[in-house]
């Protein structure tokens, strides 16, 4: 039986699936599903990855759905502040990429075959963590 797996590592497979490395080629416009894919890399069924993604589209970690040109829009103008962190340097390769004090960042970068965007949060402690993660799911939701 599979052991289960951290969201950690969700996110670390749906992160390697929108930026391959290595002999690792994407699949066209025709692939399957995120939840399928990421069953396959994690050995896990797809009914539990697609549960996972559930989960993490509730938490704020992935938007799926009509709102992604909206939101794609709104990030791309640049933001002054995520929640109450300020911006320091705005990048918009690969996706939007908010540089934010003391080496902390988060990116948003849009799924080229599904209707989901996909959040990516570095921080230095947990307690920011939780902050920039609170942050990123209020910005999703407005």
């Amino acid at each position: 039986m599979a052991q289960g797996h951290s969201v950690d590592e969700y996110l670390e497979t749906i992160y390697f699936l929108a930026f391959p490395i290595g002999e690792y080629t994407p699949r066209g416009s025709g692939s399957p599903p995120l939840a399928s894919r990421v069953a396959e890399m994690l050995g896990v069924s797809r009914a539990s990855a697609g549960e996972m993604l559930k989960r993490l589209e509730a938490d704020g970690l992935v938007e799926r759905g009509e709102k992604k040109e909206a939101l794609l829009a709104r990030l791309g103008a640049g933001l002054d502040r995520i929640g109450s962190f300020k911006v320091e340097k705005f990048i918009t390769t690969d996706g939007y990429k908010f540089l934010l004090p003391h080496g902390e960042w988060v990116a948003f970068r849009a799924s080229g075959t599904e209707p989901l965007i996909r959040c990516y949060i570095e921080a230095k402690s947990n307690a920011q963590l939780k902050k920039l993660k609170v942050a990123c799911q209020n910005l999703l939701k407005a």
